[in-house]
């Protein structure tokens, strides 16, 4: 629900402004609107005296100064609650300049060595192996005057060893010795030891034999090579510490001055927004006006806190909405505290312009009705809802919003345990377990097999007829609200032309009498030609596309077959093990697995059926969030948005391969032997696999050229998520349509 707004005018003479203004900050609860010359009153902006003006530029400088400070902060410090904080005494502009300066200028050393020590350690690392292997292999003492390299012999290079020690010998006259060890992969690394007087032939003869010198860092270069590694065996011994110690240093650092810093940081965010906010104010030559707006209710609030403050020299009108002007109102969304969760998955896609129907509840009601048809099961379901518990328990005092999320995973988990006793499923098909409604034991195939799926896939249907005509009824609504009364009769079209074709499949099947192929057929012919005539000829387009949402919704009967066919897996291999224990290992394994794919795809598609299928029927997007004038603090807040990127991943292309695969294992009944099985039932399964299977490849290929694209297309701009994932579900019509011709070919 959106909470009804009222836009207000506050007015006072124009030396009280400023505390006016303070006041309304810390009242917190007024939405600023910039509406000057809107009321046709002769107003000129709002203007900044001169040192006001210098005091927002240094209070900028301040600032990012400031931001600078906190973000380098280690992250433990960035939590916790600012009570200590407040207690701090605030300090002027100047000194808090100065102040903040002389704290970057005492942490950068200490930054600069970090850097140093990392850069350091990254380097050495690099020789670590090296160093590991060769430094046991050097001798205790080094002949005088020799000097020795390390080298790298590749597999292929093993067999020039001896001959190389043989020219060795020659150049050096015996004075050389070669120490090797082996390395993973055939490769070798040596040294190679020689009198230092013939270091350059010895190199010579390496560089003819293609064989690489170890290097050392370019500080260590002129050392020889015994040195070197002894030098960075020291440092990566003695490196750990010291970047300990430069890291306690910063702790101790922040733990003196953080507090201090974030108090300044608020203060000086609620100053600055005073300065940049009055540009959005008028005034005449005695008096300020500042207009915005707040919930209705909390208009008396206002008018009572500001007579308390002034004594009645400041005034508060409420103003009438210009014609037209009624959607410049800002949103605020309204429900139960556990729809909160649904609320930003509602503003994730986008706010509902101001008075236009709020689709949280609505979301709230189909998302875990949707949720709990696909998975079904009572075990899962009691999972889910155990889940959901801890979660809740664990954060209801510390983050609102993990714990609705708990909450909703309640919700979710009970009705998947009421559908899996409506379907008979507990951790799979259990034969102590019956179904409360026979009919929709999708996991007893063997009983009757085409009835059972039959039922299915029509209840699924009928879940898409019911959200489809409940958009279409709150889209007349809203064009109702918006006065747009022709969109609104050419919403009663759809309706009708949606009720005709219902009312003659109903006949059509015989289970509605002959009356109603007249009273079908008369409703779609008048129905038709009204839509065509209110909307256009290109809206009757429209009708495909009409009956294409609702046969989307077949995806929920697809993802529920393949999880209970997972599920009866699970079973199945549990029975085959011969260990017990191994049995109990792979039925927890694989139910696991099952699990959470199906904690995932039931939640990706849910979303897409209301954001592709339903809010298109009705929802107006475009409202402006309402975001009161307050005091800053500092908030940190777990957001959605990895899962919905990963969710929209994911939705590229394993959706189509789990219709394919829901469909095939469950066109494997298993009441006859394989060898049993007629000719033409085999043709018919095979045929259904290849409509299935060529329609799957066919979505999975287009979706990933499209889900390529458009994820180089969010990083640019993330507003065009909404028509990149309705791009992304189009082709998804082809495994769609492929689904119902496998139905058609098994059950006809």
């Amino acid at each position: 629900m959106q909470t009804r707004m009222s836009r207000v005018e506050v007015i006072g003479p124009r030396w009280q402004y400023g505390r006016v203004l303070e006041e309304l900050q810390s009242w917190g609860k007024l939405h600023i609107d910039d509406m000057f010359g809107e009321d046709g009153v002769p107003t000129r902006r709002m203007q900044l005296e001169s040192r006001e003006e210098e005091e927002k530029v240094s209070r900028k400088e301040l600032q990012k100064l400031l931001t600078d400070l906190i973000n380098l902060a280690p992250s433990q410090m960035q939590a916790g609650t600012l009570q200590k904080a407040k207690e701090c005494t605030w300090m002027p502009l100047e000194e808090a300049l100065s102040y903040t300066k002389n704290l970057l200028s005492e942490l950068q050393p200490l930054l600069r060595r970090k850097k140093a020590i990392a850069d350091e350690l990254s380097v050495l690392k690099e020789y670590g192996l090296q160093v590991s292997i060769l430094l046991p292999t050097l001798p205790q003492r080094f002949p005088r005057g020799w000097e020795f390299i390390g080298v790298i012999i590749r597999s292929e290079q093993k067999d020039v060893l001896i001959p190389l020690k043989n020219e060795l010998e020659k150049i050096t006259k015996s004075g050389c010795c070669i120490l090797t060890t082996a390395l993973k992969g055939g490769k070798m690394v040596a040294m190679v030891g020689f009198v230092k007087k013939y270091g350059e032939h010895v190199r010579e003869l390496l560089q003819s034999k293609d064989i690489n010198e170890l290097q050392v860092p370019p500080d260590l270069k002129d050392m020889p090579l015994h040195e070197a590694f002894k030098v960075m065996d020291e440092r990566l011994k003695k490196l750990p510490g010291e970047a300990e110690a430069v890291e306690s240093e910063i702790r101790n650092f922040f733990q003196r001055h953080i507090l201090t810093i974030r108090v300044l940081e608020i203060a000086n965010l609620n100053r600055l927004s005073l300065l940049e906010v009055t540009n959005q104010f008028t005034q005449t030559r005695y008096t300020f006006l500042i207009q915005g707006w707040l919930p209705r209710n909390e208009l008396k609030s206002l008018r009572k806190f500001i007579s308390s403050r002034f004594n009645g020299n400041i005034v508060v009108n409420e103003l009438q909405l210009p014609e037209g002007k009624e959607d410049r109102a800002p949103v605020k969304l309204k429900n139960p505290r556990p729809f909160t969760v649904f609320e930003r998955l509602v503003s994730f896609f986008s706010l509902p312009q101001y008075g236009t129907v709020d689709p949280t509840p609505h979301m709230a009601f189909f998302f875990p009705l949707f949720f709990g048809f696909v998975m079904g099961d009572v075990g899962y379901g009691l999972v889910l809802a155990a889940m959901g518990g801890g979660l809740f328990a664990a954060f209801r005092r510390r983050h609102t919003l993990l714990a609705d999320l708990g909450l909703i995973t309640i919700v979710l988990g009970a009705v998947s345990a009421g559908f899996g006793a409506v379907y008979g499923e507990f951790f799979g098909v259990q034969p102590w377990f019956h179904p409360l409604i026979p009919s929709l034991a999708r996991g007893h195939l063997h009983h009757e097999n085409s009835k059972v799926v039959m039922n299915y896939l029509l209840l699924s249907l009928a879940f898409g007829v019911v959200q489809v005509v409940l958009g279409i009824i709150l889209g007349i609504y809203n064009c109702i609200v918006t006065r747009h009364i022709r969109h609104a009769l050419e919403g009663v079209a759809k309706l009708g032309v949606l009720a005709g074709a219902i009312i003659l499949t109903g006949r059509l099947t015989h289970f509605l009498p002959l009356l109603f192929l007249y009273v079908g057929g008369g409703v779609l012919v008048a129905s038709i030609p009204a839509w065509g005539l209110l909307g256009g000829g290109l809206a009757l387009i429209e009708i495909t596309a009409l009956f294409t949402n609702i046969l989307s919704y077949i995806r929920l009967m697809a993802l529920g077959m393949a999880s209970v066919a997972f599920a009866i897996i699970a079973s199945s291999f549990k029975e085959q093990a011969g260990n017990p224990f191994v049995g109990l290992g792979i039925f927890i394994g694989t139910h696991t697995l099952n699990l959470l794919l199906h904690i995932f795809t039931p939640t990706i598609q849910a979303l897409r059926l209301h954001y592709v299928e339903f809010f298109p029927k009705f929802f107006h997007p475009g409202g402006r969030p309402y975001e009161p004038f307050t005091k800053a603090e500092r908030r940190q807040e777990v957001m959605t948005l990895l899962i919905a990127a990963v969710g929209f991943l994911l939705a590229l292309f394993p959706d189509c391969l789990a219709y394919a695969q829901g469909t095939l294992e469950t066109m494997e009944v298993p009441s006859l032997p394989e060898a049993a099985k007629p000719l033409g039932e085999r043709n018919k399964a095979l045929a259904a696999a290849i409509a299935v299977g060529i329609a799957a490849l066919g979505t999975g290929f287009a979706q990933g050229k499209i889900g390529a694209a458009g994820v180089g297309s969010i990083t640019e701009k993330p507003g065009l998520l909404p028509t990149i994932l309705v791009l992304m579900v189009i082709p998804e019509t082809l495994i769609i349509l492929g689904f119902v011709i496998a139905i058609m070919i098994l059950f006809r």
